[in-house]
């Protein structure tokens, strides 16, 4: 089972809200692990944005940078 980092990117994009790594992994049809390493390290490239999920300070919610054109 492979999914890149651009996969998740493209998913997440696709997603268009807010959405925790489980919520997009059932989404992509991947596992929780994998698509959790690829939103690590876009963030790591800043290039998605997490913020603490309500409720779950140790748990994030993520989302696509806002594009400017």
């Amino acid at each position: 089972m492979s999914c890149t980092r651009a996969e998740t990117l493209i998913a997440l994009r696709e997603w268009g809200r807010p959405i925790t790594v489980t919520g997009l992994a059932s989404f992509m049809g991947k596992s929780r692990n994998l698509v959790s390493g690829n939103l690590t390290a876009l963030y790591a490239r800043d290039i998605v944005d997490r913020i603490p999920q309500p409720g779950y300070p140790n748990r994030f919610v993520y989302m696509t940078k806002q594009v400017h054109a």
